[in-house]
């Protein structure tokens, strides 16, 4: 029985020398809350003109707006965003919404961002 249990105390020990490694191990980034996107995706929801919603996405990367893929995580952009669509669909006489939604990639540094506009 001593045997046995000296097996299992040395187990546990080697465990517990092991973990810190494995947090420290862990991407800088994550650490500080820098994330990165590796997802950025505008979904219309309801009946929207495909060629208009084309023209719009167009507009918004002309003016830089667009969040991009590798790009770090701003709030300040996502608003900023969310805020021009609005602008750009009631110059078209459409009163919309936009709400964004912000998904962290468990265990990483990344996150994906999906904005969902819709007719009000």
């Amino acid at each position: 029985m001593t045997r046995l249990r000296l097996i299992l105390l040395s187990e546990v020990a080697l465990l517990l020398a092991l973990v810190p490694v494995g947090l420290s191990g862990q991407d800088a980034n994550v650490v500080t809350g820098s994330l990165v996107l590796r997802h950025v995706q505008t979904q219309y929801l309801g009946r929207f003109d495909d060629a208009a919603c084309e023209q719009v996405q167009a507009r918004l990367e002309k003016r830089g707006l667009v969040p991009e893929v590798g790009a770090q995580y701003d709030p300040q952009k996502v608003e900023k965003y969310k805020k021009a669509i609005q602008q750009i669909w009631k110059e078209r006489g459409l009163d919309d919404g936009v709400r964004a939604e912000f998904s962290r990639i468990a265990g990483t540094n990344a996150a994906e961002l999906l904005f969902l506009v819709y007719k009000q």
